[in-house]
C-alpha cells in the first residue's frame, strides 16, 4: 500500500494540508487505523480504497468527522467483495437505484449469501430498506422489500472508494 501512495504522492503533495492544520494525534490514529486494516486484508482491490482513505485524509483535514472516518476504515476492513460491488452499483446508479432480495437463483450467485450483504450492508448503516410492493396475507417479504444508498452509505463511498484529489 506505501507504494502505491509514494507512486501516487507526487501528484497529490501540493493539495496535502500543512500539518499545522490537523490535530496531530487524530491524524496518527487514523493513519494507523488504515495501516491495521491494511495489513489484515492486502487484497489489491481494498489496498486501493485504503489509499483513497488516506488522501482523503491528508487532503481534508476534519476534526469533527473524526469517529465517522474511523468507523468508515474499519467497515472497510471488514465488507466483502460482493459488498464492495453492491455499494459501487448503487453509488454509480444514483438516487432512486435499489437493489432487492433475490428469492431464485440466477447463474453462480449463493442467495442466501447475496441476501446476507444486503442486510449487513443495512445494519452498518449503508444502506435503507422500504417495501417496494403491496403488503397482502402471505407475501414473501424478499419480494417487496428495496434496499438503497443511504446519505452514509454515500459518505462512505466517497471517503472510502473515491478520492477527492482529482482521481488519483
Amino acid at each position: 500500500m506505501y507504494n502505491l501512495i509514494r507512486e501516487d504522492f507526487e501528484s497529490v503533495k501540493d493539495k496535502i494540508n500543512p500539518l499545522e492544520d490537523y490535530y496531530r494525534f487524530k491524524l496518527s490514529a487514523l493513519i494507523e487505523e488504515i495501516n491495521e486494516n491494511a495489513e489484515r486484508d492486502a487484497t489489491g482491490e481494498k489496498i486501493k480504497y485504503f489509499k483513497n482513505c488516506f488522501f482523503n485524509i491528508l487532503t481534508n483535514p476534519d476534526d469533527e468527522a473524526f469517529g465517522k472516518r474511523k468507523y468508515f476504515i474499519n467497515s472497510l476492513g471488514t465488507v466483502t467483495r460482493l459488498e464492495i460491488e453492491i455499494l459501487s452499483n448503487l453509488f454509480k446508479s444514483g438516487e432512486g437505484s435499489s437493489y432487492r432480495p433475490k428469492t431464485a437463483p440466477e447463474g453462480d450467485l449463493d442467495i442466501s449469501q447475496y441476501n446476507g450483504a444486503l442486510e449487513r450492508l443495512r445494519s452498518l448503516g449503508f444502506l435503507n430498506s422500504f417495501l417496494g410492493g403491496p403488503m397482502r396475507v402471505g407475501v414473501n417479504w424478499a419480494d417487496i422489500t428495496r434496499y438503497s444508498l443511504s446519505g452514509f452509505g454515500n459518505e462512505f463511498v466517497l471517503f472510502c472508494m473515491e478520492t477527492n484529489v482529482d482521481k488519483v
